[in-house]
C-alpha cells in the first residue's frame, strides 16, 4: 500500500483537517465538499509557481493540495513551519488506496514533476543555480478525504517522544534564523547515506514509540504502525541484515501471513497509482524504505514494545549534532572549492574572515578603504570636555575667517 504525507499548521492555507483536505478555492463554497476540480485553468503555471515559492497570497484561491511520499520531507516542512513561528503543526500519513473524494470516488493524484513539465515550469536552487527537484511531491486538485487507514501526529508529540534524540540533525532547522527547506533536505540525505549506521535495541524501541505517536483520527490505540516505523528507520542507511533489528523483531514482533484472496499480484512499485512519473531516483530514504519494507512488511509489532524502558544518551546525541554541523562546514568548503563561480561573498567581520572580500570594482574597494580610514580616525580621536570642545571649535572658525582675503 503506497503512503503519502502532509504537514500543516493553524496558519496553513486552504482547508486542512484530519478528515478533509481541500484547495483554497473550495472555501468559496458554503459546503467545501461540493467543490470539484475545474476543467480549465488558464493561469495554472503562475499559480503553481507562486505556491512553490511560498507566495500563496498572490493566488488566495489556489487550486492545489500538496503531499509528499517522504516522511522525512514532511518532517522538514513541519520543522520549517515551526521555525517560521506557526502553531498547531501536524503530520498525517494517508494510504492512497483508501483516500476518496467526498462523493466516494478515487482521488486523482499527480506527481509535481509531471505537472511542472506539462506547465513548462522550472525553478532553480538559490545556492548553486541547479534545477530544483520535486521528485517526492505529489499534488491533488480535488478534495481529499483521508480514509480510515490514515494516521496523524502532532510535531510537539513527536519531539516529546524523542525525535531530536533519535535524529539530532533535525533540530537544526528550528534553530536557524533563516531556515532553508530544500537545502536542509539535500544535506540530511547526503549526510545520513554516506555509510551504513548500526542499530541498537534502544534506538529501535524509541523509533517504535515515535511511530506509535501517529494515531487514527477515529480512535486512540496503542498500536505500532509498522510502515511508519519502517519510514523512520529508513531516514539513514541501515543494513537489512542488521542483527539488532533481527533480535528486536524476535522479541517484539510476530510474522503474519497475508492471503491473496483475489489472486492479484502485489504492486512491486508500491506507488504506481501516483503515475508513471513517480520515481525514487535521488531519494535515498524512499529507496531504503523499500529495502527495509521487505523485512518489516509481514511483521506485526506487539504493543508491549511501548512499555520497555529505552533511552538515547543525551551526550551522544549532542556529539552527533556537532558532528553533523562540522560535516556541513567541511562539505560547504569542498563544494565551493570545486565550484568557484558559486562562491558567496564573505561578510566583513564574519568568523574565520582572514582574507579580504573579493570585490569586482576597484572604485568600490577604494571607497571601502576610505570609509575604514575615516572610521579608524574617529575611533582614535581624543575626546575633549564639552567646554573645551566648544572653545576649540570657535577658535578654528575664527582662524578660517582670518584667512579670508
Amino acid at each position: 500500500m503506497p503512503y503519502i504525507f502532509r504537514a500543516w499548521s493553524d496558519q496553513s492555507y486552504a482547508i486542512n483537517a484530519e478528515t478533509l483536505f481541500a484547495p483554497a478555492a473550495a472555501q468559496k463554497l458554503s459546503n467545501a465538499k461540493d467543490y470539484s476540480r475545474p476543467k480549465n485553468v488558464p493561469n495554472l503555471k503562475l499559480q503553481l509557481k507562486s505556491h512553490l515559492l511560498w507566495k500563496k497570497h498572490e493566488f488566495p484561491d489556489n487550486l492545489f493540495v500538496f503531499f509528499t511520499t517522504s516522511l522525512l520531507f514532511a518532517l522538514q516542512v513541519a520543522l520549517y513551519r515551526k521555525a517560521k513561528g506557526e502553531t498547531g503543526i501536524n503530520i498525517i500519513c494517508i494510504d492512497v488506496d483508501s483516500a476518496r473524494t467526498p462523493q466516494g470516488g478515487k482521488v486523482g493524484f499527480q506527481t509535481l514533476t509531471s505537472m511542472m513539465k506539462e506547465s513548462a515550469l522550472e525553478l532553480q536552487n538559490r545556492s548553486d543555480g541547479s534545477v530544483r527537484e520535486y521528485s517526492d511531491v505529489v499534488v491533488s486538485m480535488e478534495c481529499v478525504v483521508p480514509g480510515k487507514d490514515s494516521r496523524t501526529a502532532s510535531l510537539d508529540a513527536l519531539v516529546a517522544n524523542g525525535l531530536y534524540k533519535l535524529y539530532p540533525p533535525l533540530q537544526e532547522t528550528v534553530q536557524r534564523n533563516d531556515p532553508r527547506l530544500a537545502l536542509a533536505m539535500m544535506d540530511l540525505r547526503k549526510y545520513w547515506f554516506q555509510a551504513e549506521l548500526p542499530l541498537t535495541k534502544d534506538f529501535i524501541t524509541v523509533a517504535a514509540k515515535i511511530a506509535a505517536t501517529f494515531q487514527p483520527s477515529s480512535v486512540q490505540t496503542g498500536n505500532i504502525p509498522t510502515h511508519i516505523l519502517t519510514y523512520i528507520l529508513a531516514f539513514a542507511k541501515r543494513s537489512v541484515l542488521d542483527p539488532e533489528l533481527k533480535n528486536w523483531l524476535g522479541m517484539f514482533a510476530q510474522e503474519i501471513v497475508l492471503l491473496d484472496i483475489d489472486g492479484e499480484e502485489e504492486d512491486e512499485d508500491g506507488n504506481s497509482c501516483l503515475g508513471a512519473a513517480f520515481t525514487c531516483e535521488g531519494l535515498p530514504d524512499l529507496q531504503h524504505y523499500r529495502e527495509l519494507h521487505v523485512i518489516l512488511a509481514d511483521q506485526h509489532v506487539h504493543d508491549n514494545a511501548l512499555q520497555v524502558e529505552a533511552s538515547i544518551d543525551l551526550l551522544e546525541a549532542k556529539k552527533e549534532y556537532e558532528r553533523y554541523k562540522a560535516w556541513k562546514r567541511q562539505d560547504k568548503i569542498e563544494y565551493r572549492a570545486a565550484n568557484p563561480k558559486h562562491q558567496r561573498k564573505r561578510r566583513r567581520g564574519s568568523p574565520g574572515d582572514e582574507e579580504p572580500e573579493l570585490e569586482t570594482s576597484r572604485a568600490l574597494q577604494r571607497t571601502r578603504w576610505e570609509s575604514d580610514r575615516k572610521r579608524r580616525s574617529r575611533s582614535e580621536r581624543v575626546w575633549l570636555p564639552r567646554e573645551q570642545y566648544i572653545a576649540k571649535r570657535a577658535q578654528r572658525r575664527e582662524n578660517r575667517r582670518s584667512s579670508y582675503p
